[in-house]
């Protein structure tokens, strides 16, 4: 077979399929089976099993999974006639596609220690997914067992961080991983974070729990882990259990290495499982973990012998051979079954199946079935029959029949060897004759078929026939009697032999039938005569123990019959005597060589005798005769037959078992032999001499005398052993072996008894001392006499004697020579060698090996030539014994490298190669060259507090000699330097040291000296360092905790003593926890303060905050701590304090009611409990209403649980409610449940009717009561006539019209009618009367209602009528008409209904049946309603706040039903939708759980009982709150030569809570951003170390939060390292380094001249342009077509952007955002106006600077910029006065430029005229006019919160000036955009103001204008004016270019430089 693989693991979504194929004679059938044997069946769609055996899994949906067929075990079963064999299992599971996520957590641990990140996989998908790496940043960890990393990816998948560091805690990890089924890669969502503590007190060692069993496949790697946390750092070693004990790791190996906490094994083998134990240890304590490893080997099973032939009745076993594990279970199966252990088959051990008496059944396909941990595996055999019995299979029967006809005997036998049958009649053989015939053959399946045919049958013919079938392993019978109606008739019997002493049994053959009697007689007498003879029923004569002299004779045979006739024949018996034979013998371990001979002599026994020899059961061959001395003598070759049948056929046979058991133990193999020298001399009739000439061991074995005579054989054996000496079958010779091959020595040797094989070997290089090689793992004794030494030694060369002996002669034994040939060999592959300058360095070779030995030498990989320079010099020396090889033969020769004078040049790598004939092998020599270290680097400050620092640097060089301690001298700054003693002493092999003992905000300074074995280094750089500060040593004061409501508490303090506040206080902790709960934690909250300088609060100040969602009604203790930037100080005393009531939070469980009356109701409720209350509870409200009568609700209040509602309707439902309230109100109410009161009797029916029908009827009909009451059962009418008779009709509900017969009565009939309920009877109705006469009227006695239908269905108006003759029909609607005709929705039936088809809301109307003959005219109305779903609601938000959004709507249709309630939609941008139910009498809703500051969309559906209505339009709304906002820049970021700290203190959170901000810097110089963090929480300052001294940088902040994310820019320098240049931290003033880059300067230049020579062309240009009249203006320019399409090109370049205060424009357009950010380019915008007053122009003054506000800006999005193309004349825009409603009669003495190119469309072509709206927008670009073209991203979004409007400079002159000093000072703005980017941001620096007017408006303008609330917080900026001019003084028909328009301006701007100051509104 063919097997399956173990595992089908697929996707769904896939499918897979599975094969398996099996040959054998005949063809086998192959079947599918599940894991319990079941048959796999076809599932359509999930399972199919293929004709050709393939098992099919088709692709399905996850919603058709069944673990029954995707997940089990399969198996494939293979049979034919020989047997069933089954494949392992198969491992299936079908997975189906699911979303999942890695996932890492965030770990704590203590510093130095080491901590262990995992990647969490869910459980469902665990096992196909594959952890491949992690990353940190741009760094990636892939799996690796090189344990020397600090941190490493282990193969098991988890990153160990090993001596956990502060800086640590700045990295983010995340895991990567593949799906192995998909192939797809996964990432973790959120980074893992390491989170370090440094504790001041001991801990003791702790190992966080993990799974004990660790399992892996041999051969891979094995990684164990004991991430021991403590302190101090504990150490971890590793010990593994072997045995009784335990041994310790040490990881010397290369293949076991051990680094603290890790332990890798790799290439793992068997002998590596076991159990081992980690032990933590440090000074606090030491703990302990155990570890299982246990190694998995793929399963392998076969079973031995694998083909097996067995004689019948034999014994036999099968042993099962296992490889891998570990195991769980071992079964045995037959032909796929499990073998059930029996008398006949036992398991001696769970691998050995033994077989006793082995019978047909047995035969078969026997399979071990080996089960392990996830596979499975099977070992197959055959066993197959040998010398079987013979077994008949078919058998005659007995028959009865009258002469005359033919019949046929038939017997079917088979066995092994083929079986002849034999025929017998009555025991006497039965014999061909004309009349019967004998015939057999063999079938080709090996069965002997057998038949006697008879034909004519007469009556001697009859008798007892008996078929025997007889092989060589037996015989079997089977005798059936053959009855012939007939006289007797005994057939002649003859002569028959008997052997004495044996029992004679003899038939008498007698036909005919029936016989009455049989008798037997001797000499006349009958028999029996004695006791030894027996005569039984059946006539057969037995003689038991017969006798020669009393047996022998003549007998006789009589057959009679019960009417006399009789038959009689002799039968003479003979005896013979058979033979016996004489015991014999060979003598015991005859030597070989001598002669030996036995007689075989018959003590008694009847002649004639045979004699025949066997030897080993084989028959003694004749090769030749001749005669000798008168006597014949034979010589004679026994023939062994061979063993090797064939493949590994093996065979088991009892008898030939023992014997050949006997001789193989005995008797050495000869192989087969021929001509085995053997006489054989027959010596007289009585005896036979078996004689050997010469003895040989060939001649051992088991000798067989038979002798046969005609009564019987006889057998005797003995036993021949041939005693022989020793003698080579495979004689032992020197050999030669490399060095660590192995060697395979053969000393194989043959004789008897078998010889013993001692291995010995000399001691010392000659031979003659030797000692016993005995098996140890260095050299193994094999049972053949082979030696083998598996690994090769120096020390296993030598001599070698072989020496085998069995007590026979003298033995063998030979001397061998092993040699080994030793290629060189180093023990030591690597060796470090130090100098010091100056000094002679040797580097030493030792290495052993076999003469002849060359040896080169190169240096860092060149070849090294030492006798070119005169320093170098080569030694080479005998190594002697060379005690450093351990079992080195002492051939060891040690080169040396000598270097003289050596230099720093001389380090490096020296490798030496040695070669010989046998091999060669390398040596590698690291030089150091030592020397003093060099200053150690980055000496700066890890961790601050107020009285001790933490001191951290870089170790430079150690000059290549270990650094053995460093020296800290610190100075204290008291006035002036001070130095402090004793100096501090660190190891050499620490990099840091903590300074305790210092005094509190103090300046020190620190430097630092490196030491090694040569000398010092030189200083490192200085640190100047200042303590920090200490926490407030008090609490706050004036403490009062009021309650300020059900969920909140006022508390009001003043700040503690000045005294104790130790620094500015910035923050408050209030803590406050349950009073009922005295053990529980303080939760705390924190009040920020905000005020001084620094952010503290002077001690005057009152402070006070509200502490929200508490507990209501609940008693809260209270105490505060005040905080400084230094920490927290003491709490205050509790203080204890209640909130005020609320109303409930649940409504009361358990609510119940039964029906008291018909009009009352008995409703109870469990009692709230107290804490739900949330108050003094005051009682319970019972809301009950009853349903179908859309009533309101009614109110029942009590104090008690339970309360009687009366008063109520009979049989009606009600729908009850409880709630409990408390002062301050109701509390929710419970789920509602439905109670009914009990029926009553029912009021009147609603009305009655009655007409006659004909002369003598009359048909009453009537409306079912309004008040019920109950079931209506039945109804009673009542009628009177006018002579006062009285009659009752009964009328079984719900009939309502019944028609009454009559007798011949005239006059009135007085009807009334009465309904009926189980209850009883009610009033009747009014009575309806009937006049009697002899004419019908018409009438109608269907009744007209209100009929309310649902649209698009069926409704039927009935329009039942009397009267005679018939009364004619008509329909109307509102009193006209109806044509059914034509509406095809209408029609009209024969009985008067109207019915009207899939109606709408339009066939609501008033529907008139009106009836008519001769005699009267009646009528009836339908009022029908046709109820709709709901109409759209109108929707609109009417306030946001930061979570939630208030919905109001109004509906102006109900759709005729009652409104069950309303749905609302929403959704955020790129979320799911959402929905929320309102109650139908609701017209708002607030929606809540929003996320801050998003944009939602939102609409709202009501439905009633009809349906679902069509939803309202969309409604978009903002949940208020922006991006967060950076605040001030000032104090953010200091700095000192290396380490600079930035705080995030100043940024505020724009209404949405600040989630993290990302940090990064860079050089200005450089491109890359060093990433510091992803994830900054912002609690305290980042600090930012390893930089370089006197460098600017760049710092990165990017805060986020749910509205989105704002990036600041920090520029910032380092100090000089010698304390020159600017002072550090953020660059407030001066240049830019940019400025002064020549990479820069040399753009900015050009692109300035080039930006002042295009302003003059243009203002040129304007100037010599002719003026143009209107008309020429409005004629429509052929440009202007090419224009358009031109314009629409700048779509991309010009932002379209929001503008403010202008009512008049198009709202759609407001909408129209740039797709990107980075599209957005500033412009200014200046208006020149003359006309305002001076004291205006001083009010609108900027205030006066503030120090430090200067330097680089940045502006992330413009709102309302205006990007002026090109300077207009004002007469163009007069001509637009309708769409400039608010410009009229202001364009005089205004003007108007652009400011700023963005450079990308230099010459533009001329323009269209647009509205106001469309030129102040995109000047030209299609984007107002194209809504497609315009697209709102979440870019876009974004910008709605950073608005930042133009800047109206109201002074002309100033403006013109202003203008021409940005021109002058600033290159073109896209010249000026810093080239590093970050999410669409830009860096400004286009605006340059000489001071103090610059400072003033960058500071308060643009300081602004980057917070995104700066339009809100003060409109006295960045605004737009009232109105907007627009530009005076240019020409329509010519376009200033920016280079005219600034040099036409400059002019003015030179002459009013000193006039009246700049007036910038934000």
């Amino acid at each position: 077979m063919q097997e399956p693989p173990s595992k089908l693991w697929f996707m769904s979504s896939k499918g897979a399929s599975v094969s398996c194929r099996a040959s054998g004679s005949p063809p086998p059938t192959v079947a599918w089976r599940t894991g319990d044997g079941s048959p796999v069946r076809n599932i359509p769609g999930l399972r199919q099993v293929l004709s050709n055996g393939t098992l099919l899994f088709p692709p399905f949906a996850g919603d058709r999974y069944r673990a029954a067929v995707h997940s089990t075990n399969y198996h494939c079963r293979a049979s034919n006639t020989v047997g069933t064999i089954i494949s392992r299992d198969v491992q299936t599971r079908g997975v189906v596609e699911q979303y999942w996520k890695l996932r890492v957590y965030d770990q704590y641990v203590l510093e130095g220690n080491v901590v262990v990140l995992t990647c969490i996989i869910p459980s469902f998908v665990k096992d196909f997914v594959s952890v491949t790496s992690w990353t940190q940043g741009h760094l990636n960890y892939y799996p690796s067992t090189q344990t020397d990393g600090r941190v490493q990816m282990v193969p098991t998948g988890e990153l160990v961080v090993k001596d956990v560091r502060g800086t640590d805690a700045q990295l983010s990890f995340r895991c990567r991983a593949v799906h192995t089924l998909t192939g797809e890669s996964y990432e973790s969502e959120q980074p893992a974070r390491i989170f370090v503590t440094d504790p001041r007190n001991p801990v003791p060692p702790r190992i966080p729990e993990s799974d004990p069993l660790v399992r892996v496949q041999r051969g891979s790697a094995a990684t164990l882990l004991c991430p021991a946390h403590g302190y101090p750092p504990p150490s971890v070693t590793w010990h593994h259990a072997e045995g009784d004990g335990k041994s310790p790791v040490s990881g010397t190996s290369s293949r076991v290495r051990v680094s603290g906490p890790i332990l890798v094994i790799k290439a793992t083998e068997n002998s590596d499982s076991g159990t081992y134990r980690c032990f933590a240890n440090n000074s606090a304590g030491v703990s302990s973990k155990e570890m299982q490893l246990e190694i998995v080997s793929p399963l392998s099973a076969r079973v031995t012998p694998p083909n097996l032939v067995v004689d019948f009745g034999d014994r036999s076993s099968l042993t099962c051979v296992v490889a891998g594990g570990p195991i769980t279970s071992v079964t045995w199966l037959k032909d796929g079954a499990p073998i059930r252990p029996s008398h006949r088959v036992r398991l001696s051990s769970p691998r050995v199946l033994e077989l006793e008496s082995v019978a047909s059944e047995d035969v078969g396909v026997y399979q071990c079935r080996v089960e392990g941990i996830h596979s499975s595996a099977l070992g197959t055999a055959v066993i197959t029959l040998g010398d079987t019995l013979p077994e008949i299979h078919y058998r005659f029967i007995q028959q009865t029949m009258r002469t005359g006809p033919s019949v046929s005997l038939k017997c079917i036998a088979s066995g092994n060897p083929t079986p002849s049958i034999s025929w017998t009649l009555d025991g006497f053989p039965v014999t061909h004759s004309d009349r019967l015939v004998l015939g057999q053959y063999v079938t080709l399946r090996g069965d002997v078929i057998s038949h006697v045919n008879i034909s004519h049958i007469h009556v001697t013919d009859g008798g007892l026939y008996q078929c025997t079938a007889t092989n060589s392993v037996g015989s079997i019978s089977h005798a059936a009697r053959l009855n012939v109606y007939g006289l007797p008739e005994v057939r002649p019997m003859g002569e028959v032999t008997a052997v004495a002493g044996e029992q004679l049994v003899l038939t008498c053959p007698v036909g005919g039938f029936p016989i009455h009697t049989i008798t037997w007689q001797k000499g006349g007498k009958a028999l029996p005569m004695s006791r030894r003879q027996e005569v039984h029923s059946n006539g057969s004569l037995v003689i038991n123990n017969v006798q020669k002299t009393a047996d022998a004779g003549d007998y006789s045979c009589t057959a009679t019959t019960n009417t006399g006739h009789g038959s009689t024949q002799p039968v003479h018996i003979k005896v013979l005597v058979p033979p016996r034979i004489a015991p014999f013998s060979f003598r015991d371990n005859a030597a070989e060589g001598i002669r030996v001979q036995v007689s075989c002599t018959i003590e008694k026994g009847d002649l004639p005798i045979t004699f025949s020899w066997f030897k080993d059961r084989n028959p003694l061959v004749s090769s030749g005769s001749h005669n000798v001395g008168g006597h014949r003598t034979s010589y004679y070759s026994p023939r062994q037959p061979s063993t090797a049948l064939g493949g590994d056929t093996s065979r088991s046979s009892s008898s030939s078992s023992s014997s050949s058991s006997s001789s193989s133990s005995s008797t050495p193999s000869m192989g087969g032999y021929e001509h085995l020298p053997l006489e054989v001399r027959k010596l007289d009739e009585y005896s036979s001499l078996l004689v050997i000439p010469r003895l040989t061991a060939a001649h051992s074995g088991n000798y067989t005398c038979e002798a046969t005579n005609p009564a019987k054989t006889a057998t005797h054996e003995a036993r021949l052993s041939v005693s022989v000496p020793p003698r080579w079958q495979a004689e032992p010779s020197d050999m030669s072996v490399l060095k660590g091959q192995k060697a395979v020595i053969p000393c194989q040797a043959d004789g008897f008894p078998p010889p013993a094989i001692v291995w010995k070997k000399a001691h010392g290089e000659r031979p003659g001392n030797y000692h016993d090689v005995q098996s140890t793992q260095r050299a193994n004794l094999y049972d053949n006499g082979t030696l083998v030494l598996p690994l090769v030694t120096e020390d296993a060369q030598g001599f070698y004697l072989c020496e085998a002996t069995n007590g026979i002669g003298a033995g063998l034994s030979k001397v061998i020579q092993l040699t080994v040939n030793a290629p060189p060999q180093f023990v030591e592959a690597r060796a470090n060698v130090s100098a010091g300058v100056d000094d002679n360095a040797v580097l030493t070779c030792p290495v052993a090996g076999d003469p002849p030995l060359s040896v080169t030498w190169h240096k860092d990989g060149i070849p090294l030539q030492p006798t070119t320079s005169y320093r170098f010099e080569e030694r080479e020396s005998s190594s002697g014994s060379n005690s450093w090889n351990s079992g080195s033969s002492g051939k060891g020769v040690t080169y040396e490298l000598v270097i003289k004078s050596v230099t720093r040049g001389d380090g490096g790598e020296y490798v030496c190669t040695v070669n010989n004939n046998h091999g060669h092998d390398s040596r590698t020599i690291s030089l150091y060259v030592q020397e003093p270290p060099s200053a150690p680097r980055s000496l700066h400050v890890s961790e601050k507090t107020s009285r001790s620092l933490h001191l951290v640097w870089l170790p430079s060089s150690d000059g290549n000699s270990p650094l053995t301690h460093y020296v800290l001298h610190t100075q204290r700054m008291h006035g002036v330097w001070q130095a402090l003693e004793p100096e501090v002493r660190v190891d050499g092999s620490r990099s840091d040291v903590i300074v305790d003992g210092l005094i509190p905000a103090t300046q020190y300074l620190f430097t630092l000296y490196a030491h090694n074995a040569i000398g010092a280094s030189p200083p490192s750089e200085a640190l100047q360092v200042t303590t920090e500060g200490e926490a407030p040593g008090g609490p706050p004061e004036d403490i009062k905790v009021t309650a300020a409501s059900s969920k909140s508490l006022r508390i009001t303090w003043s700040p503690p003593n000045a005294d104790v506040q130790h620094g500015n206080i910035v923050a408050y902790y209030i803590g406050y926890r349950l009073a009922e709960i005295p053990n529980e934690q303080y939760k705390f909250v924190t009040v920020e303060v905000e005020g001084s300088p620094a952010g503290g609060v002077s001690p005057t100040e009152c402070c006070s905050a509200l502490v929200t969602e508490l507990l209501p009604f609940t008693q809260y203790q209270v105490v505060l701590q005040a905080v400084n930037t230094h920490g927290a100080g003491p709490t205050s005393t509790e203080i204890s304090t209640t909130t005020l009531q609320d109303v409930p939070s649940e409504a009361p469980a358990g609510l119940r009611c039964s029906p008291m009356t018909a009009q009352s109701l008995l409703v109870s409720w469990d009692p709230l409990p107290t804490a739900l209350a949330r108050g003094v509870l005051l009682g319970y409200r019972v809301l009950y209403t009853a349903i179908d009568h859309n009533n309101e609700k009614n109110r029942e209040t009590t104090s008690t649980v339970s309360v009687s509602l009366r008063g109520l309707r009979p049989f009606t439902n009600y729908s009850l409610e409880v709630l409990s309230f408390t002062s301050v109100g109701e509390g929710p109410p419970s789920e509602p449940i439905r109670c009914a009161t009990e029926e009553d009797v029912p009021g009147a029916p609603d009305g009655v009717k009655a007409a006659m029908a004909g002369p003598k009827s009359v048909v009453v009909s009537w409306r079912p009561p309004k008040n019920p009451n109950g079931q209506i059962v039945s109804y009673t009418i009542t009628t009177r006539s006018r002579d006062g008779y009285v009659k009752k009709y009964v009328v079984r509900a719900p009939s309502t019209k019944h028609e009454l017969s009559l007798d011949s009565r005239q006059g009135p009939l007085h009807i009334r009618v009465t309904a009926k309920t189980k209850i009883g009877e009610g009033s009747p109705t009014s009575p309806a009367t009937v006049i009697l006469q002899n004419v019908v009227p018409a009438r109608i006695t269907s009744w007209g209602e209100a009929v309310a239908v649902h649209w698009k269905e069926d409704v039927s108006l009935r329009c039942d009528a009397v009267g005679i003759p018939m009364s004619k029909r008509d329909w109307y609607r509102f009193e006209v008409p109806l044509r059914t005709q034509d509406d095809q929705r209408a029609a009209t039936y024969h009985d008067g209904a109207l019915v009207l088809r899939d109606v709408q809301r339009q066939d609501s109307a008033n529907y008139t049946c009106r009836v008519s003959n001769q005699h009267g005219v009646d009528q009836i109305t339908y009022s029908v309603l046709v109820q709709v779903p709901p109409s759209p609601p109108l929707v609109h938000a009417t306030r946001t706040d930061a979570t939630s959004i208030t919905v109001a709507w109004r509906l102006s249709d109900d759709g005729g039903a009652p409104l069950l309630g309303l749905t609302l939609s929403y959704k955020r941008d790129y979320g799911e939708w959402q929905e929320e139910t309102v109650p139908p009498t609701h017209t708002s809703h607030v929606l809540r759980g929003l996320t801050c500051g998003t944009h939602y969309q939102l609409y709202v559906t009501a439905y009633n009982k009809v349906g679902i209505g069509r939803p309202s339009d969309m409604v978009s709304a903002h949940t208020s709150g922006s991006v967060p906002r950076a605040g001030e820049t000032e104090g953010a970021i200091s700095a000192n030569t290396t380490w600079a700290a930035l705080s995030l203190s100043h940024w505020e959170d724009g209404g949405c809570v600040i989630t993290h901000y990302s940090v990064a810097y860079r050089r200005t110089d450089e491109q890359r951003w060093v990433v510091v963090s992803e994830r900054v929480e912002g609690t305290r300052p980042l600090e930012l170390g390893g930089l370089d001294p006197g460098t600017v940088y760049v710092a990165r902040v990017i805060a986020h939060n749910s509205a989105g994310t704002t990036t600041q820019i920090y520029p910032f320098t380092t100090a000089h390292q010698h304390g020159a240049g600017p002072a550090p931290g953020l660059i407030t003033g001066g240049m830019s380094p940019l400025l002064t880059d020549i990479r820069v300067l040399l753009p900015v230049a050009a692109s300035t001249l080039t930006l002042v020579a295009a302003a003059v062309a243009v203002c040129i240009c304007v100037k010599r342009k002719p003026p143009q009249n209107s008309a020429q203006t409005e004629t429509t320019n052929p440009t202007q077509i090419h224009t358009k399409d031109e314009l629409k090109q700048r779509e991309k370049y010009y932002a379209t952007v929001r503008k403010n205060n202008s009512p008049h424009r198009d709202p759609a357009a407001l909408e129209r955002i740039p797709e990107y950010a980075e599209d957005i380019y500033p412009y200014a915008t200046f208006q020149i106006n003359n006309d305002q007053p001076p004291s205006l122009s001083r009010l609108q003054q900027p205030p006066p600077p503030r120090r430090g506000s200067q330097g680089h800006f940045q502006a992330y999005s413009y709102q309302d910029t205006l990007p002026v193309k090109e300077c207009w004349k004002r007469d163009i825009l007069r001509r637009n006065d309708k769409a400039l409603p608010h410009s009229q009669g202001s364009h005089n003495e205004s003007t108007y430029c652009r400011i700023g190119n963005r450079g990308r469309n230099p010459t533009p072509g001329p323009r269209s005229l647009k509205s106001e709206s469309e030129e102040y927008d995109t000047f030209g670009s299609d984007s107002d006019t194209d809504p497609p073209a315009s697209s709102r991203t979440e870019s876009s979004n974004h910008l709605d919160h950073d608005r930042i409007s133009v800047a109206v400079i109201s002074n002309p002159t100033l403006s013109t000036t202003l203008q021409s000093l940005v021109h002058r000072q600033s290159p073109p703005l896209h010249s000026r955009v810093d080239p590093i980017q970050e999410n669409g941001t830009k860096l400004l620096n286009d605006v340059r103001l000489p001071p103090p007017d610059r400072e003033s408006v960058l500071r308060r303008g643009f300081q602004t204008l980057l917070s995104p609330s700066s339009s809100s917080r003060g409109s006295s900026y960045f605004s737009f004016t009232s109105k907007l001019e627009p530009p005076v003084g240019f020409s329509d028909n010519h376009e200033l270019s920016e280079t005219e328009c600034d040099r036409d301006t400059r002019r003015k701007c030179q002459s009013a430089k000193e006039r009246s100051g700049v007036s910038i509104h934000v």
